[in-house]
């Protein structure tokens, strides 16, 4: 509502990434993900996200992909999503950057149309040691809805996401990295916002 102080929480979310090269140019990309809330006391929900990576030139890479997503908390229901999304690398100084814009049409239950949202998000990498093994990681996602699918996701902005964490390559093939991430969620006028505390621990797998 407005002019009250936001809802907060403190929440656990574990992604893990697998990444399997088909060739120098295509990749088969799957992420599973558990999200605790509530004080890291109910499984809100799980998420399956798969895709097909394409490299395109030698700086962006192309993702066409569908994802579902089971909730469990607060009502037991499923989302449909697909998605695409293209993400840049380029460098500056010793930093990394890595931009990315990912479109997803949701499919939600009791909603007769496609809810369209937009995220744009930019991510930098510093190197921490000489050979690479540990990095600063720090990244900014911005959500905004782009219709107004029922009373509850109307166009416009739809939250924030700040993220700080260390990447740690354990092998030439797994690494780890965990973070803090700062969540804000943009509710209707009749409820309050949302803002969440969550510790991430993210594993990338890649053959």
């Amino acid at each position: 509502m407005a002019g009250e102080p936001p809802d907060q929480d403190i929440q656990v979310w574990t992604p893990t990434v697998c990444q399997v090269g088909l060739s120098e140019r295509w990749t088969v990309h799957i992420e599973t993900q558990v999200k605790v809330v509530q004080d890291v006391h109910e499984v809100q929900n799980s998420l399956l996200r798969s895709a097909v990576m394409v490299k395109v030139g030698k700086s962006a890479t192309l993702y066409v992909g569908y994802a579902w997503i089971p909730y469990f908390y607060p009502v037991r229901t499923n989302e449909h999503r697909t998605w695409q999304q293209v993400v840049w690398t380029a460098r500056a100084g010793k930093w990394t950057l890595a931009p990315r814009v990912r479109f997803e049409q949701r499919f939600l239950p009791a909603v007769g149309r496609a809810s369209f949202r937009l995220r744009g998000q930019l991510k930098a990498m510093l190197p921490l040691s000489a050979d690479g093994s540990w990095q600063l990681s720090v990244s900014d996602e911005v959500f905004l809805h782009l219709n107004t699918s029922d009373p509850a996701r109307r166009s416009g902005f739809a939250g924030n996401r700040a993220q700080l964490g260390v990447t740690r390559r354990v092998s030439r093939q797994i690494s780890i990295e965990p973070a803090y991430l700062l969540q804000h969620v943009e509710r209707p006028d009749r409820l309050r916002d949302e803002i969440d505390h969550v510790i991430m621990l993210t594993t990338v797998v890649r053959f």
